[in-house]
């Protein structure tokens, strides 16, 4: 009956219907404390006749009368239960004396003995007399604690997880997780974590009542070094209550046992933060007074914070390393793209100076062609190698504009013969006479179509043939690139795309070389075009074929759309200048020029550029001379390294700034290897007035140089 009884006033309890006949009937039974003891329910009632409320003996305190008044009984009410829950107790409790309701219903949190938080949930039926006058309210409760502390610990690990993803930096996000903990489960807490070299730098909360600043001394005497060595073990350690030969244990006089008398410290919880099967540091809660104490249920919850932080800690140190290799693969292509630019900067001045000579012999002409042919391979070697890492890293963005894409792929045309001039007879195109719009970044699409011609123009023998094939279907653009050549296997066709070191030694065994920059390239500017690009070939001496999908302008047929398309490509297809020109009609000017660079070579042919140019040139090989030299030249143009030892580009172009006469302005030019967008924006910030990147033709030398003398002759007119 005790059993059949108890399962239907829970059943009717969960409903939220509670017939006063079954609460009348459950007290009558006795199951009232008993149900407690077994099932966490019970009954209550509260007489407004005779003023007592009586609840079951665990909410004892809960009681009051006989002969309370209803003030009383509230305010006993106000001084058991948490704010917010008898707040909305007594709005409900108000509205049955006016007789507006009849059924009450609230969860309220009670605080017992040592700071310990319960929950219940109480519902209950009002009573009238004849004149609808309250005489009680009979109800049933049950301890919901459980349930709630659930929620609550819920709740409290997605705020965790929420403070720990909110800085990429260990530190931050365990200061962060350690001020949540502190605000909301425990008195203070420290993580310990440990560094390649041992134990290094502690993050610590505390309330008011624990300092922070001893509060890493007061850690290292509660967990002694026995049970550090065990948290390190992977062991959790739970001191559920902190007596007084515990606090005498970790005291060395008097002084030290006073002060932790005075903390109140009731437990303490240790345990190891473990990250891929490593610890990788302790985490250490304590409560005082002003919580409850620590039990087992309290440690497992403990425990799935140590592992979030532990995950947190080990993310932030993946991402510092992936952060500090980004970072050296950066620094290691700006270095070598520096390095090996200072040579080709003497090669190819030399061959512009070279070609402005009037010499009729046809193997002299060859040989300079053939020099600054692999000038121009270097070169693209260099930029393909930095595109790549820009792409990768999220540094390189494309400037979009409606274009017709025959434009950029005349122009990769025109680069690819200049490279494989021997074999433009054996180059096919197919192309439709209408314009193929596309909105696209031009540079961008002349950079995928020559990677993929100069793929195969070095995999095609000389009498090999190679087709590039441009059709548009529906809204998409199809690029082909077809050849006779050496093809591929399997193997090589499946990583064609990727950079793998395995893939590069098979290439360069078959005689195929090459890095694979160049179609890593070309899959990642497709892909920021929201295209696509594929590789076939019916294996070795067979041949490949390299598709392009990129997505077309839907609407092909507006005149006025097509007509702006093709004025906005034609602006951009600049006129090429012959270098003869640069030497032959340059007018000898007063401009005076300084150089400044440790590169010998760089050196002797800008000074030759120049005095072919006619202008007046000195130089310096480091910062000092370059000072001196500055001091008694007063020049008008400093032509001026980064990457010099000792006293470096930045800091000469300081020197230069302050030690330059007053009211006469020079011109400071950046010629460097350095091309990357952090290099751009540090010289920027030096003061330079251009930044050119080496190495540097003879036509463009001479157009800087042509309107830097155009400016000052304006300014001196003007002043």
């Amino acid at each position: 009956m005790l059993k059949q009884n108890k399962k239907s006033a829970k059943k009717i309890l969960m409903e939220g219907k509670v017939p006063h006949e079954l609460i009348e009937g459950i007290k009558q039974t006795g199951l009232s404390e008993i149900s407690f003891d077994v099932g966490n329910m019970g009954t209550w009632e509260w007489n407004l006749e005779s003023g007592t409320m009586k609840w079951p003996a665990q909410f004892k305190q809960l009681d009051g009368g006989p002969g309370f008044s209803l003030e009383k009984i509230l305010n006993n009410l106000r001084a058991n239960v948490q704010q917010g829950s008898v707040d909305e107790l007594i709005t409900e409790i108000r509205e049955m004396l006016t007789g507006r309701r009849e059924r009450l219903h609230v969860e309220m949190q009670l605080t017992r003995a040592e700071n310990e938080l319960l929950w219940i949930e109480a519902q209950g039926n009002a009573i009238f007399d004849d004149k609808r006058k309250l005489k009680k309210i009979i109800g049933v409760c049950i301890d919901i604690t459980e349930r709630k502390v659930h929620e609550q610990r819920q709740v409290f690990l997605a705020n965790a997880s929420r403070a720990l993803s909110f800085s990429f930096s260990d530190a931050v996000a365990l200061q962060n997780l350690g001020n949540l903990m502190v605000e909301q489960i425990c008195d203070a807490c420290a993580f310990d974590i440990r560094r390649a070299n041992g134990y290094g730098n502690e993050i610590i909360a505390a309330n008011a009542k624990i300092s922070s600043d001893s509060l890493a001394k007061t850690i290292k005497k509660i967990v002694s070094p026995e049970i550090e060595n065990k948290v390190l073990r992977g062991k959790s350690y739970l001191c559920p209550y902190v007596s007084d030969e515990d606090i005498k244990s970790w005291s060395d006089n008097e002084q030290e046992y006073r002060y932790f008398k005075e903390l109140h410290i009731q437990s303490v919880i240790s345990l190891p933060m473990i990250a891929r099967k490593k610890v990788i540091g302790v985490m250490t809660l304590i409560s005082s007074t002003s919580r409850s104490r620590f039990n087992s249920d309290d440690l497992s919850f403990v425990s799935d914070l140590a592992d979030r932080a532990a995950i947190a800690v080990d993310n932030a140190r993946l991402y510092e390393e992936l952060r500090q290799s980004d970072q050296a693969k950066g620094d290691f292509l700006s270095v070598l793209s520096h390095e090996l630019r200072n040579p080709l900067t003497p090669i190819k001045m030399s061959v512009d100076i070279l070609k402005g000579a009037d010499v009729s012999d046809k193997k002299y002409e060859e040989a300079l062609f053939m020099i600054e042919r692999q000038v121009g391979h270097m070169t693209s070697l260099l930029d393909d190698l930095l595109e790549v890492s820009r792409i990768k890293s999220g540094r390189i963005s494309l400037r979009r504009e409606i274009i017709d894409i025959k434009v950029p792929i005349k122009h990769a045309i025109d680069t690819f013969v200049s490279i494989f001039p021997s074999k433009k007879k054996n180059l096919k195109i197919s192309i439709a006479d209408q314009p193929i719009l596309i909105s696209a970044d031009a540079l961008r699409i002349e950079q995928i179509v020559v990677n993929l011609l100069n793929n195969a123009g070095k995999f095609t023998a000389p009498e090999g043939s190679i087709e590039l094939i441009v059709t548009r279907h529906n809204n998409e653009i199809e690029i082909d690139v077809v050849d006779d050549g050496v093809g591929m296997s399997k193997d090589i066709l499946s990583g064609i795309f990727k950079q793998h070191k395995d893939k590069l030694l098979e290439n360069n065994e078959r005689g195929l070389g090459g890095l694979g920059v160049g179609l890593q390239l070309v899959k990642s500017l497709a892909e920021l075009h929201d295209g696509r690009v594929t590789a076939e070939s019916g294996g070795l001496g067979k041949g490949s074929k390299f598709t392009v999908i990129l997505p077309s302008l839907i609407s092909m047929d507006n005149p006025e759309t097509i007509k702006m398309s093709l004025d906005q490509s034609l602006t951009k297809n600049l006129s090429k200048h012959n270098v003869k020109n640069a030497v032959g009609n340059q007018e000898v000017g007063d401009l005076k020029i300084l150089i400044v660079d440790d590169n010998k070579d760089v050196v002797q042919s800008l000074i030759m550029a120049l005095t072919k140019l006619g202008y007046v040139a000195d130089f310096a090989y480091d910062g000092r001379e370059a000072v001196k030299k500055f001091a008694s030249m007063g020049p008008n143009v400093v032509i001026l390294d980064i990457g010099i030892p000792g006293m470096d580009g930045y800091e000469i172009a300081k020197r230069l700034k302050e030690s330059k006469p007053k009211k006469k302005n020079f011109y400071l030019i950046a010629l460097t290897g350095y091309s990357q967008s952090s290099d751009k924006e540090a010289i920027k910030k030096a003061g330079f007035d251009q930044h050119l990147i080496k190495p540097i033709s003879l036509f463009a030398l001479s157009s800087v140089l042509k309107n830097i003398k155009s400016d000052l002759e304006s300014s001196t007119a003007s002043s």
